[in-house]
């Protein structure tokens, strides 16, 4: 895998990734510098990854759960997924964000791997509430899990 590769210019870039490379706002464009993140990883702190998405080609891998840590909880497989994987349409929003980060089409980083981890369920929760369970799942994910993966 390469980390750099030749140097592409997106035109007509979605807003995501037209955001990132000027620091005067969106031109309509995306410049990736060559760069493919292949070797790194990405851990995407959200509502899970549906790991399966042809976009990822293989990328994604599981991570953690706060709400389905050991697979046996309560909560497992309706709104929490066992090492943050959920299924299709179940934490949309995480997929999308792991689609920007590093997807093969739209991505930023589109060698890079994908690590789903899952902060919150796949539904509405209060601003504190993300807040605070995402400072406890970081935490206690990168304390224990941090060389497994």
């Amino acid at each position: 895998q390469e980390l750099m590769s030749e140097r592409t210019v997106y035109d007509d870039a979605t807003w995501g990734i037209d955001r990132i490379d000027s620091r005067t706002g969106t031109d309509g464009s995306y410049d990736d510098s060559g760069s493919t993140g292949a070797g790194t990883r990405i851990y995407i702190l959200d509502t899970g990854v549906y790991i399966g998405h042809n976009d990822f080609g293989g990328r994604a891998v599981g991570g953690w759960s706060e709400g389905c840590q050991s697979g046996t909880e309560t909560g497992c497989g309706i709104t929490w997924g066992y090492q943050g994987v959920v299924g299709n349409g179940c934490g949309d929003h995480g997929t999308h964000c792991a689609s920007t980060a590093a997807g093969s089409e739209y991505g930023v980083a589109k060698g890079a791997t994908i690590v789903a981890v899952q902060v919150r369920p796949a539904m509405i929760h209060t601003p504190w509430q993300l807040l605070r369970t995402a400072y406890h799942s970081l935490g206690y994910y990168l304390y224990y899990n941090s060389f497994r993966i």
